[in-house]
């Protein structure tokens, strides 16, 4: 049942590795990253259920944090590179439900919006880090 949730982070990686000026995507959260901005892809929240009969629906809550080392730079140029993000990861997310959308490989059939936060700081692999976080809300994975 969660291999169509794996599958579905797996094409989301593959479009955020298009987004211009994000240096590593990786299927999988890596235990430690050498290049930034990376950006890490996971299923954050998520409920199924039965609907229809036969029919079993997931809704997830898929997170994307886009981070880099908090010593990296000053806040201001931190601040230059990063919020561009806040336009490019939406959009590049988004253009795969428009008509000509790839749909993320037919493994999403839709979701409701993406969410974003500053992230001054968080801790990953022991590192503190710094970055925004998207949250793709209500991605619909039928099963």
């Amino acid at each position: 049942m969660t291999d169509k949730v794996n599958l579905a982070c797996i094409q989301i990686a593959s479009v955020i590795r298009g987004v211009s000026g994000i240096r590593q995507v990786h299927d999988y959260a890596p235990d430690n990253p050498n290049a930034f901005p990376v950006a890490i892809i996971y299923p954050g929240l998520g409920s199924f259920g039965n609907y229809a009969i036969g029919t079993l629906r997931g809704l997830h809550d898929i997170t994307i944090d886009v981070l880099e080392p908090q010593q990296q730079q000053q806040l201001s140029r931190f601040m230059a590179a990063f919020i561009p993000f806040v336009d490019s990861v939406p959009a590049a997310l988004l253009a795969q439900m428009e008509s000509t959308g790839a749909r993320f490989g037919a493994t999403i059939e839709t979701f409701d919006r993406v969410d974003y936060s500053f992230l001054p700081r968080i801790d990953y692999a022991a590192d503190p880090m710094r970055g925004y976080r998207f949250v793709m809300r209500g991605v619909k994975i039928l099963t």
